[in-house]
């Protein structure tokens, strides 16, 4: 299962706090696998749900990962088999003229160039002060 990534994007009114831990934007995920998007499909609706991990801890690949790291703390497991790989999810922020990743993950950098005119990697990814842009003329 390819990982998907989030969308920061600055919050309307009528999305109810506890989806965006309080803060003025929300983050929204499109997963790509068969078994999530027909909970999305039957729900009818939007779906809020946090990752299947801890913070700070590893992404898990397998229903058995889930509940190792979440037993007692949720009621149940939705088991779509296997993931493909444990990658965290790109964060990608929306809120400004120009995208900015604010967590590499599974689509990198270079993917989002494909698509993008523009996209900068925010420096505390990069463990710098400025910021990488593409194309590099874009912020100076």
């Amino acid at each position: 299962m390819a990982r998907s990534p989030y969308f920061g994007a600055a919050q309307k009114p009528g999305i109810p706090a506890e989806v965006t831990g309080g803060l003025d934007t929300v983050a929204v995920r499109m997963p790509n696998h068969p078994v999530a998007l027909a909970l999305i499909g039957a729900a009818g609706v939007p779906v809020a749900a946090p990752s299947a991990n801890r913070s700070g801890r590893p992404s898990p690949t397998t229903a058995e990962h889930v509940h190792t790291d979440l037993a007692g703390r949720i009621d149940a497991i939705l088991d779509g088999g296997q993931a493909g790989m444990g990658v965290e999810s790109t964060v990608l922020d929306l809120t400004s003229e120009i995208p900015i990743i604010l967590r590499p993950g599974g689509v990198t950098f270079e993917q989002l160039q494909e698509f993008l005119d523009s996209v900068t990697i925010d420096p505390s990814v990069l463990g710098e002060s400025s910021r990488r842009t593409w194309p590099p003329d874009r912020l100076g």
